[in-house]
């Protein structure tokens, strides 16, 4: 019993791990495409709006890949 124990903690350590590189990689690409969006777009645009479709984009960006 205390080896399945052991093994649902590494478990669930991995999956911390993945799931906190998961929400790094958003982040990052989620200001990677605001930057982008930002160049293209108005001021007022690009601080009202953008940040919403850059934080979209960056979220689903590694179901594209």
């Amino acid at each position: 019993m205390e080896r399945n124990d052991n093994q649902e903690s590494i478990f669930k350590g991995i999956l911390s791990i993945l799931f906190v590189m998961y929400c790094i990689s958003t982040q990052i690409m989620a200001f990677y495409f605001w930057w982008n969006l930002m160049k293209a777009d108005s001021f007022v645009k690009a601080f009202f709006v953008d940040p919403f479709i850059a934080e979209f984009k960056g979220i689903l960006w590694p179901f594209f890949i």
